[in-house]
């Protein structure tokens, strides 16, 4: 899941030609680009407060104390994705991860489209910054 966390952090990159992390970024905005990049990409999975916890509870959770945080749990149930009862997240990793697969494979079609020009623009921007240093 933490790999799953850090992809969705360079997807939201990519996908909004952000070059690097500034030193004036807020955690709200962090936050907030991270919640709305799942609404947004994984809406069928997510909604504000779903999003929200997962990004707080599973993503900040694992990347800053390699543990889930407050009431969201991992689970290897393949029934759902991403369920919120009784205050807990629970997200199923395989279903995750291969809702994460499929958002992987439209985003790369989309960049085959060349009608797709701001989605290129953006990739573009972040590739170039990126191999330039």
């Amino acid at each position: 899941m933490a790999i799953c966390c850090l992809l969705i952090d360079t997807f939201k990159q990519f996908q909004a030609g952000i070059l690097t992390s500034e030193p004036n970024k807020t955690v709200a905005n962090s936050q907030s680009n991270y919640v709305n990049f799942l609404k947004k990409n994984l809406g069928d999975i997510f909604n504000q407060r779903s999003a929200e916890i997962f990004y707080k509870s599973i993503r900040c959770g694992i990347l800053h104390s390699a543990q889930t945080k407050n009431n969201a749990i991992l689970s290897m149930d393949n029934s759902f994705i991403v369920k919120y009862e009784n205050k807990v997240l629970y997200v199923s990793v395989e279903r995750f991860i291969q809702a994460l697969y499929h958002y992987y494979i439209l985003y790369k079609e989309q960049l085959y489209d060349k009608n797709e020009i701001e989605i290129r623009t953006c990739f573009l921007e972040k590739m170039n910054n990126i191999a330039n240093k």
